[in-house]
């Protein structure tokens, strides 16, 4: 699915878009780079791969505590508390919708994988 297919399924299941939660999870689709897990290339024929880093269980959880503290720190606990669940909900709704179910991390190291997603 894109950005606007995301947008579309969250507003008609949960009456908002959450783009946010669409570009935080996709935030490397087509970038190369390196990070805390060292270098990556999701571009090109790789783009799909992108899904390694956070279309998963404990992408979730990232995906929680990153906008949590966003929402804590500009509108206050109370508010971040109240928004997370729909958040949440948000984030698993996307994987599963571009996934299938929500895998565990740890299956993204089993070349056979990928095989049944691609």
């Amino acid at each position: 699915m894109n950005f606007k297919e995301h947008c579309e399924e969250c507003r008609a299941k949960l009456g908002r878009p959450y783009g946010m939660v669409h570009i935080w999870l996709d935030a490397y689709d087509g970038k190369k780079g390196r990070d805390k897990d060292g270098e990556y290339d999701y571009t090109g024929i790789n783009c799909i791969k992108h899904r390694e880093k956070r279309h998963h269980n404990v992408g979730i959880m990232e995906c929680e505590k990153h906008f949590f503290k966003k929402y804590e720190k500009r509108l206050g606990r109370e508010f971040a508390e109240k928004i997370i669940p729909q958040i949440v909900e948000a984030a698993e709704l996307h994987i599963i919708s571009d996934m299938g179910y929500i895998p565990a991390k740890e299956e993204y190291e089993n070349p056979w994988f990928w095989r049944k997603s691609e």
